[in-house]
């Protein structure tokens, strides 16, 4: 086993280390967003309600009542469908981020697994050469199931993104009489 160079070893494992600090990162990343989103919007509806209340205190009529009603509730819908969609396009954001480190991490691994059988395609002894090619086929093999998983991924958050987007503005539809801007797709 002289043959193999500890280095690699010892880089694989900085390279996990870094990969840890990056999740953590990307997760607290995400973790801001999420309470600064929740904060603007509990902010909002703070203002919302001292607004509603000081309205509710100037009805004088039970038309003035039912317009009221009314005034109040569509914009409710239409910032709670903002509000959804704003979450899901943070949690769209986390998830692109951890699939961006997943395929990093991936190729690295890869990358090492190759270094690794060129490695062992070196130092073993001559008529194991069955050996290192059950491995590189494998590491294909692995390579070509990958991205074919990473392709269905990505059409099923395109076909999501799309359900969310047009279920949120039929039912702002609903609710108000008009329509959301559609937001653009992310396709590349």
């Amino acid at each position: 086993m002289s043959g193999f160079d500890f280095e690699n070893i010892f880089a694989a494992q900085r390279s996990v280390v870094n990969a840890l600090v990056s999740v953590g990162n990307t997760a607290l990343s995400s973790a801001e967003r999420m309470a600064a989103l929740n904060l603007h919007a509990v902010r909002e509806a703070m203002v919302d309600f001292a607004e509603g209340t000081q309205r509710m205190l100037a009805v004088r009529s039970p038309r003035d009542a039912a317009d009221l009603h009314s005034a109040l509730s569509k914009p409710q819908v239409e910032k709670g469908v903002l509000y959804s969609r704003s979450l899901y396009e943070l949690s769209t954001a986390a998830q692109e981020d951890a699939v961006q480190l997943i395929e990093s991490q991936y190729s690295n691994f890869m990358d090492s697994m190759t270094a690794l059988s060129n490695q062992i395609a070196k130092s073993t002894p001559a008529g194991s050469e069955v050996a290192v090619a059950a491995i590189r086929s494998t590491m294909n093999s692995a390579h070509e199931a990958f991205e074919r998983f990473n392709d269905a991924v990505m059409r099923f958050t395109e076909v999501t993104e799309d359900s969310v987007s047009t279920m949120g503005n039929a039912t702002v539809a609903a609710a108000t009489g008009k329509a959301l801007p559609k937001r653009p797709s992310r396709r590349k």
